[in-house]
């Protein structure tokens, strides 16, 4: 089993390469985020995304991206709610959706 989630150790290995202006992060996710901290982490996926397929040579619609859960949630139930609105739960949903994005290219 993966000890980070995938697109945290993606965004920390490679965000460097990838162009990112200084002040872009990816580590330490808090639960709550600036409008600016919201805009980095988009920026990331949609760049990892996009660059994907070419840096793999794998076709959009043969790669599989696989969403780490809220695990939090599972021991805390009563926070699931807050979660899905957190950093985390809402990034969750927007590589959801720009992997279908990418995907349907």
């Amino acid at each position: 089993m993966a000890r980070y989630s995938a697109l945290e150790q993606v965004v920390k290995l490679n965000l460097r390469e990838l162009g990112a202006p200084t002040q872009r992060r990816a580590a330490n996710i808090q639960r709550d985020g600036t409008p600016e901290e919201y805009a980095n982490y988009e920026w990331a996926v949609r760049t990892f995304l996009d660059r994907l397929p070419a840096a793999t040579g794998i076709t959009p619609d043969r790669i599989v991206i696989a969403i780490d859960g809220l695990r939090e949630a599972i021991y805390e139930p009563s926070q699931a709610v807050a979660l899905m609105d957190s950093v985390w739960g809402r990034m969750r949903r927007f590589m959801a959706v720009e992997a279908v994005r990418v995907a349907s290219r």
